[in-house]
């Protein structure tokens, strides 16, 4: 094939509108990010007593035994995406990575003691975006926050 003097500056112009309209990471940063919910519970979790926790995204659901300990470490963190902070009563839940959190999804939490549940919610969250090497740039990550 034999390029004209015509088409060169056709192809140039083509190349530069399609470098214009597609996402460019070059100058991303390399940083990671993770799906969250942040529940912020209003019961005082107290130490050496064990919780039956269960947290769920639009019924995709993380459960275990969760404890604080005297030295107000946690144990009992379950490595599935499931994690109680003693120091502010906060449970955190990691959705899936691969399912798209946009807009408002159902997320329910349930702690119980061996006495009673002390927290039982369901409700509707927005998740807001996270693309912490820019809007062009991956990860895309989504967090959301319910204070209880």
């Amino acid at each position: 094939m034999r390029w004209t003097g015509g088409a060169l500056p056709l192809l140039g112009g083509v190349l530069t509108l399609a470098a214009a309209i597609m996402p460019s990471c070059a100058n991303c940063t390399d940083e990671g990010c993770g799906n969250l919910v942040t529940f912020h519970v209003a019961a005082d979790l107290q130490p050496d007593v064990p919780y039956q926790v269960e947290a769920c995204a639009d019924g995709v659901c993380q459960s275990g035994t969760l404890q604080v300990s005297e030295a107000g470490e946690v144990n009992g963190q379950v490595a599935d995406g499931l994690v109680l902070d003693p120091a502010s009563d906060t449970i955190y839940l990691t959705p899936p990575e691969d399912a798209d959190w946009e807009g408002t999804h159902l997320v329910t939490l349930t702690v119980r003691d061996d006495d009673a549940a002390l927290v039982d919610h369901a409700g509707d969250l927005t998740f807001t975006r996270d693309q912490p090497n820019g809007p062009n740039c991956a990860p895309t990550c989504w967090e959301g926050e319910v204070t209880l």
